[in-house]
């Protein structure tokens, strides 16, 4: 009924000055202002990347850990760890395929838990750290199943350069200062691929296991987001 107050339409207004010149201000319905705003909002400029998780990484080196484990004599482990890293991870969770890691290990800041046995490592016998200062690996192909990440790429020791495939953990979160991940992984080589023999120092035995176990966590903090800039 027209006189019945429940029946009766009810049309919201707000008042608006569509004008800072305007000397009086004209109302409009609720429904008239949100369609304004999504138009405005629709015409607004976005991130070429609007996931705040993806873009550019780079390492945190306090917080991140470069090591290896090999057998020695058949049964005793020996570990040891490079305190120094660099490098850049691009992240894409949208496509995976757009990811890409480039890291160097300086060979001089090894540390083995000895110094006699860090000096042997870093001879000629072994790393060669004089002539082959660097430790090298840049991704060829990256992909996705789920939560795990596979990458493909090339590790250089001592100047010689094979192929090597590894699943990686990734974890992210947004810190206090901007985005943050963790990337783990571990995998296995032969250190004869790539030419550190310990020939001298073992006298021709096989004193040390030929696979040595490499094991990374980096710590890495977003810094940019625009791939083609840095690629």
């Amino acid at each position: 009924m027209p006189g019945d107050p429940v029946n009766r339409p009810i049309v919201l207004r707000v008042w608006f000055c569509m004008d800072s010149r305007a000397t009086c201000l004209r109302p409009i319905s609720v429904l008239s202002a949100i369609l304004c705003l999504l138009v405005a909002l629709s015409r607004a400029p976005t991130l070429a990347n609007d996931d705040p998780l993806s873009g550019w990484y780079s390492i945190r080196v306090s917080d991140s850990y470069v090591g290896y484990s090999v057998v020695k004599l058949g049964m005793i482990p020996s570990r040891g760890q490079f305190s120094r890293v660099d490098g850049e991870i691009y992240l894409d969770n949208e496509k995976p395929g757009r990811s890409l890691a480039r890291i160097s290990v300086p060979v001089s800041s090894l540390e083995s838990g000895n110094k006699r046995r860090t000096e042997v490592l870093l001879s000629r016998d072994f790393f060669d750290a004089e002539r082959y200062p660097v430790l090298r690996f840049e991704s060829r192909n990256v992909s996705r199943m789920d939560n795990r990440w596979y990458v493909e790429g090339d590790l250089t020791i001592r100047g010689i350069t094979r192929p090597i495939t590894c699943d990686v953990d990734v974890t992210s979160a947004i810190g206090m200062e901007g985005p943050v991940a963790v990337y783990s992984l571990q995998f296995p080589i032969k250190r004869r691929d790539f030419g550190v023999l310990g020939e001298k120092w073992s006298g021709g035995r096989l004193l040390i296991a030929d696979e040595v176990t490499i094991e990374i966590t980096l710590t890495a903090e977003r810094h940019g987001t625009q791939l083609s800039s840095r690629n």
